[in-house]
């Protein structure tokens, strides 16, 4: 089974009642209001923004802009409106979300443990 076959299957087997409870202990312990996955090719695999495959599309090439800046498996982006996170999962999946703070070295690497225990991964 391909890779992207298997996260959809993965996610397609959670009740949107799971995914739900996913984002609200997302939110809770992390801060993390609304998020998305993504494959590194650009291609949706689940997200709780609007327009989340349309996002889903650019993050590879804002990934790639960055690391060129500074090499890390994570990114937090302030605007004047917000602070986001850009989140290398793995070799293949990408998250962004929207953040309420920037967390901290323990804090990220209990939310990649969360996120691969969800993803199965």
């Amino acid at each position: 089974m391909r890779f992207l076959d298997r996260i959809r299957l993965i996610f397609g087997q959670k009740t949107e009642k799971e995914l739900d409870e996913i984002e609200v202990g997302f939110r809770k312990k992390y801060g993390l209001p609304r998020f998305l996955f993504a494959t590194v090719d650009g291609l949706p695999i689940f997200g709780r923004f609007d327009n989340y495959e349309v996002l889903s599309a650019e993050l590879p090439e804002l990934l790639k802009f960055l690391a060129r800046i500074e090499s890390s498996e994570h990114y937090f982006i302030k605007t004047e409106q917000g602070l986001y996170l850009l989140l290398q999962v793995s070799e293949e999946i990408i998250m962004f979300a929207e953040a309420n703070k920037i967390l901290g070295k323990d804090d990220m690497e209990n939310l990649l443990e969360d996120i691969k225990k969800e993803l199965n991964i």
